[in-house]
C-alpha cells in the first residue's frame, strides 16, 4: 500500500463475507474472525492471548502509519498525532465504558501499575492491602514503592485450593482484613497461575459502603490489574466500580502489542501524582482543570505506529460484539474445564463454577512435568500451550476468538493420551 499523508483507512469487509454483527455465533463469522490473523492454520492456538497476534485492521493501520512515518516522521507525527491520540482514546472509551478524558496510554500493563502505586498518595500511617495471588508486577511495583517510602503493604491469601475457591469466602477474606488505615486494594481480576476469577463487583460495592464514612485522603482506592479480563469480558467501566483499571493492548484485545491503559474515576485521579512527565504540556504546568489521562500518559516519542493502531484493536471488538466475545470464550473455557475434570490423571487448578472462571485453564497432568506436557502437546499434536512462570507451575491455556470448539476437543483427546 502506498504511503498517503492521510488516515488510515478504515476496515472493509471482503464482499464475499458479511462482516459478523453483535450476534457472531455462525460458522461462517468466527471462520471470518479466524482469518484476520496471520496465525498458523496448522496449529491450535490457545497461548495467543500471552502475546496477541495483531488482527488484519490492526496490521494495516500499524503498516500504515510506518510508511508515512517512515517517508516524512515530523510533518505525518506533527500533523496527526493529536487527532490519532483522540481517536485511540475515544474507541477505548467506547468500548469499555469510559471517559476518553479519563484514560492514560501506556506503554504496558507493568508500566501502568507502576505508575498507579508510585503516584498514589499514601500516608505513613496507612497501608495497602493486596494478595499472593497477584501478579508479579503489583507485587513489585508496592515493593519498590515501599522501599522508597516506607508504606505498608500487607499480603492476604484468598483461598488455599484454587480449584475450590469460593465467592463469598473470598469476599469474607476481603472483608475482614479492611482495616481504617486501608488506602489501597490492589487486585488482580483473573490470576494468571491458576485462572480464578475473583468478584470485583461485589468487592468494590463493600468498600464503596467503607469509602461512604471516609474523606478523601481516607478512602479506599480499589485497583485492580485487569489484563485477563479486559477483551474478553463485556466490561464497563462505569458499572464495575472500581477506581482503577489497568490493561495492556497486547492479551485479550488482541490488540497492538507494547500498549497498556490506566482507566480511572477523576476523583481518584486526584490521589495520583504523575511519575513521568507528559508532553501535553511542555512550556508550562498543565492548567488545573486538565483531563487527569492527558497528565497521567508518559510523554516522550514511542513506537507511534502501534500507539495510533491500537484504535482499530477496539473498533474490531465492536464490531464483532463484546458479548459474542465474552459467550464464544467462556462456553469454550466452560467445555475444557467440563473435560478435563473428567480425565482421571488430570489436576485442575480453576474451578468449574459460574463467575469464578475467565479464559485461562490451568492444570496438571500426573507424572508429567507442565514443561513436558506443553512441549508433548506441541510436538505431537501441534497444540501450543505455556507453563506458568511462577514458583508453582502448571500448564495453561486460553481458549480465545482464535480458537474454536473443535479445537478445544483436539486439546481434550490429547491430554488425553498422556
Amino acid at each position: 500500500m502506498a504511503p498517503t499523508a492521510n488516515r488510515p483507512q478504515r476496515l472493509t469487509w471482503p464482499a464475499a463475507v458479511s462482516p459478523p454483527g453483535p450476534d457472531c455465533r455462525a460458522a461462517v463469522g468466527w471462520s471470518w474472525v479466524r482469518e484476520q490473523f496471520q496465525l498458523r492454520t496448522d496449529q491450535a492456538q490457545f497461548s495467543a492471548y500471552v502475546l496477541a497476534p495483531h488482527p488484519a485492521p490492526v496490521r494495516s493501520a500499524i503498516a500504515e502509519h510506518r510508511a508515512n512515518l517512515d517517508q516524512d516522521p515530523i510533518g505525518y507525527h506533527r500533523a496527526h498525532d493529536a487527532a490519532f491520540d483522540l481517536a485511540t482514546r475515544k474507541s477505548a472509551a467506547a468500548c469499555l465504558g469510559a471517559s476518553y478524558r479519563d484514560i492514560a496510554v501506556t506503554g504496558s500493563a507493568t508500566a501502568g501499575l507502576a505508575m498507579l502505586y508510585n503516584g498514589m498518595r499514601i500516608r505513613a500511617d496507612q497501608e495497602v492491602l493486596t494478595t499472593v495471588h497477584d501478579f508479579y508486577s503489583t507485587k513489585e511495583s508496592l515493593r519498590l514503592r515501599s522501599i522508597r517510602s516506607g508504606i505498608s503493604i500487607r499480603t492476604i491469601a484468598l483461598y488455599t485450593d484454587p480449584a475450590a475457591a469460593q465467592i463469598d469466602q473470598m469476599l469474607d477474606t476481603i472483608a475482614a482484613n479492611i482495616q481504617p488505615n486501608t488506602r489501597c486494594v490492589a487486585l488482580t481480576w483473573v490470576h494468571s497461575g491458576t485462572g480464578v476469577t475473583i468478584p470485583i463487583r461485589e468487592i468494590a460495592d463493600h468498600i464503596t459502603e467503607i469509602n461512604s464514612n471516609r474523606s478523601p485522603e481516607d478512602r479506599i482506592l480499589l485497583c485492580v490489574d485487569a489484563v485477563h479480563a479486559c477483551g474478553l469480558l463485556s466490561i464497563n467501566f462505569a458499572d464495575i466500580g472500581c477506581d482503577f483499571l489497568v490493561t495492556s493492548g497486547h492479551k485479550w484485545l488482541f490488540g497492538a502489542r507494547g500498549t497498556g491503559l490506566i482507566i480511572g474515576r477523576p476523583e481518584a485521579w486526584r490521589q495520583i501524582d504523575p511519575t513521568i512527565p507528559n508532553f501535553t504540556w511542555i512550556t508550562e504546568p498543565p492548567p488545573p482543570a486538565s483531563p487527569p489521562g492527558y497528565i497521567q500518559t508518559p510523554g516522550g516519542y514511542h513506537a507511534f505506529e502501534h500507539r495510533w493502531a491500537l484504535e482499530h484493536a477496539f473498533e474490531f471488538q465492536q464490531t464483532i460484539g463484546r458479548t459474542a466475545i465474552q459467550e464464544r470464550t467462556l462456553s469454550q473455557t466452560a467445555q475444557l474445564l467440563d473435560g478435563l475434570r473428567r480425565l482421571p490423571h488430570v489436576r485442575l487448578l480453576t474451578p468449574y463454577a459460574p463467575g469464578l472462571f475467565a479464559g485461562i485453564v490451568c492444570f496438571t497432568v500426573n507424572g508429567t512435568s507442565p514443561a513436558d506436557t506443553v512441549q508433548a502437546l506441541r510436538e505431537g499434536f501441534d497444540i501450543i500451550a505455556t507453563t506458568t512462570p511462577y514458583a508453582t507451575t502448571a500448564v495453561r491455556v486460553g481458549p480465545s476468538i482464535v480458537t474454536s470448539p473443535a479445537e478445544v476437543d483436539q486439546l481434550l483427546a490429547a491430554v488425553a493420551t498422556l
